[in-house]
């Protein structure tokens, strides 16, 4: 634990946070004793989506703060912010981890894919795929397989050096070119790196055999802090400790616990003691690759979910994306959580909770546009308001997308 900067960042909060100010009054944290830390109560996505204004320091504007928006595996959209040298430390941060793999990446030719949302909004204009100079930009969204066809097509003519993807994407297109005798080898990708999903082992030794020549790495990362770890050579995740406090908490027998992290850097919305909603262990013996950073061990994490419509496979980022589409649209969080379930091939019901009333059919006609536009497939949809949505008896978590099987389809 880097206690200074802790230390700094709790006095800081304490100074010019209204959020964190009342906190540790209300719970007698003396933001100079590191010891007070592991006392300051875990913040959630709730409690960011009911306090956005009051986290963020008063020593800056809040429009002139960059927005991440995220709703990943809750269903809860989400505002996080920070400012302009937050983004280079946080970038610079990941590029260095993956120079510690590959000291020639710099400047290479990368494929990124991405989800159609606004950073890549050209190459959502432009189509599945758009090219702008180095980079390559591949939306998933639809991952059939006359759409995979194209996305291989367009690796092999423009070679990259590195790809970036979803581990689930990409093994679609490996089990595509296997399906079709196509060959993975001449994308003649040197450097893969896998993120914004949980890795399973037999994903990750999928794309090493079909990928022989490139360094496969896991970048474990979300939006509210960019890289939390990355693997080195023997696979193992270490933690970003120069950007990053990672702590675990209500340990099982194995060791494993709820993931907390602090940002100790993100002075503009300082996010203390974050309940990122992932579940793993805290390694303290040493990894031979020789990384002094502690290894970090998940046991579960965000998993990429699809549905089918004919021929079309669709990545359920897709129902986030049309969420916080409307959101934005109505400049309020009308939605503050959603839960998606398919009923018939075409035909799908939004569980919505909000402190709204009377906009449902405002929402079910966003909803069948926004997929018309992005895919060109027209649904079926039934918009209804909840006071809370229900809990999955057996993860004790909120199932937010429930799709048919593929086989009853």
């Amino acid at each position: 634990m880097d206690g200074k900067k802790i230390v700094n960042l709790l006095q800081y909060a304490e100074n010019h946070t209204e959020y964190y100010s009342k906190l540790f009054s209300d719970n007698g944290i003396n933001t100079g004793d590191i010891n007070d830390f592991a006392k300051i109560p875990f913040l959630s996505k709730a409690d960011i989506q009911a306090n956005e204004k009051e986290i963020i320091s008063d020593k800056y504007d809040i429009n002139s703060l960059l927005l991440e928006r995220t709703s990943g595996s809750s269903g809860i959209p989400l505002n996080c912010r920070y400012d302009k040298n937050e983004r280079i430390r946080r970038s610079l941060a990941l590029w260095g981890e993956r120079k510690k793999n590959s000291p020639d990446i710099m400047g290479q030719k990368i494929a990124i894919f991405h989800a159609g949302n606004r950073r890549h909004a050209n190459s959502t204009r432009n189509g599945l795929i758009a090219r702008d100079g180095n980079t390559l930009y591949i939306n998933y969204l639809n991952v059939g397989d006359s759409y995979v066809e194209k996305i291989y097509d367009a690796l092999i003519e423009f070679s990259p050096y590195m790809i970036r993807c979803q581990p689930s994407i990409l093994f679609e297109l490996v089990t595509y070119c296997k399906r079709n005798n196509k060959s993975t080898r001449d994308i003649q990708a040197q450097y893969i790196e896998l993120g914004s999903e949980y890795l399973f082992e037999y994903i990750r030794d999928e794309i090493i055999e079909a990928f022989p020549s490139a360094i496969v790495a896991n970048n474990y990362g979300t939006q509210e802090f960019f890289c939390v770890a990355y693997s080195c050579a023997n696979h193992n995740l270490h933690i970003v400790s120069e950007q990053l406090h990672v702590e675990t908490v209500n340990e099982d027998e194995e060791g494993y616990g709820e993931i907390i992290i602090t940002s100790l850097h993100n002075y503009a919305m300082p996010l203390i003691r974050y309940r990122i909603g992932d579940i793993g262990k805290i390694q303290t013996k040493p990894c031979s690759c020789g990384r002094k950073e502690p290894v970090l061990q998940l046991k579960s994490g965000r998993t990429s979910e699809f549905f089918m419509y004919g021929s079309n496979k669709v990545h359920a980022h897709i129902f986030k994306n049309c969420i916080e589409s409307f959101n934005v649209l109505k400049q309020k969080t009308y939605i503050k959580q959603f839960q998606v379930t398919q009923l018939q091939e075409q035909h799908f019901e939004f569980k919505i909770v909000s402190d709204y009333t009377s906009f449902q059919e405002e929402l079910r006609t966003h909803i069948k546009s926004f997929f018309l536009e992005k895919l060109g497939i027209e649904l079926e949809i039934i918009v209804s308001l909840q006071e809370q949505l229900t809990i999955d008896e057996k993860s004790n978590k909120l199932k937010v997308y429930n799709f048919l099987q593929y086989d009853k389809v």
